[in-house]
């Protein structure tokens, strides 16, 4: 029997033919059809929450899921959406490295009390369809994912380190959210794919085209391991740069342009 303090995940999780029955109920639970919004909202809200969000009598819902004759769960996609976590070896497959055209980092925002969100809406606005904004967050931005998927955005986090999160940000379709004209605060970044080269080749390209960009740009080095050459030809030429981790099965070097 499902009960007024149970969250709408565990319904979910343990019943999904019940989507149907929230958004019945409710257009407010059309939001539940996105894996995005229904990992962020399906947790944090009981039943007697969801029916207060939506204005209507919690016996009211609590009565349509339980006459609906609730079917247990066999290993249906919308189960796996609560009990699995994304893999942070496999991203999705539209996280194309070379399509990162924008990097923006909140983390000095986060430490002292700014709003993230004020940067982060005008880059993400900025985007083309084709580009990616790789966002760094001193923790996951859960209640990000919620507002970037109301306006067509798609989003996948790895977690690099313990106060370094990695999201890329991209647009679902170009047709649903209309690319703004506004200023973007990120820093422009371009991906340099040295993968299947041999030494000293990664360096010598990455060297000639940290050259050509504008003071304070990024470039992300993308090669098959850790590129100890290149680490230490850009240490003796004064270039900061650091390790992203290793994303689809490539190891990401973040380097500051001179």
């Amino acid at each position: 029997m499902i009960i007024a303090t149970m969250t709408v995940a565990d319904i979910l999780k343990r019943y999904p033919n019940l989507l149907e029955v929230f958004v019945a109920q409710h257009t407010a639970f059309q939001r539940l059809r996105n894996p995005l919004l229904r990992r962020v909202f399906a947790r944090m809200v009981t039943v007697e929450q969801a029916a207060q969000i939506a204005k209507i009598e919690p016996a009211r819902l609590l009565q349509a899921l339980n006459q609906a004759q609730p079917e247990p769960a066999v290993g249906t996609p919308l189960a796996e959406d609560f009990d699995q976590q994304p893999d942070p070896t496999t991203p999705p497959t539209w996280l194309q490295l070379n399509q990162i055209n924008y990097l923006l980092d909140v983390r000095e925002a986060q430490a002292t009390a700014q709003n993230p969100l004020a940067l982060i809406t005008p880059a993400a606005l900025a985007l083309a369809a084709d580009q990616l904004l790789l966002l760094r967050s001193s923790f996951e931005p859960v209640p990000l994912y919620q507002w970037l998927a109301r306006r067509g955005y798609q989003a996948w986090a790895y977690q690099h380190t313990d106060d370094d999160w990695l999201v890329f940000i991209g647009r679902i379709a170009i047709s649903e959210a209309q690319q703004s004209d506004q200023l973007n605060p990120a820093t422009p970044c371009i991906v340099l794919d040295n993968r299947g080269l041999k030494p000293p080749e990664p360096m010598v390209r990455t060297i000639t085209t940290l050259k050509r960009l504008p003071p304070a740009s990024y470039l992300i080095g993308v090669t098959d391991r850790i590129p100890v050459i290149l680490h230490e030809t850009l240490s003796d030429e004064g270039y900061a740069f650091e390790s992203l981790g290793h994303i689809q099965q490539a190891y990401l070097t973040l380097i500051t342009a001179l």
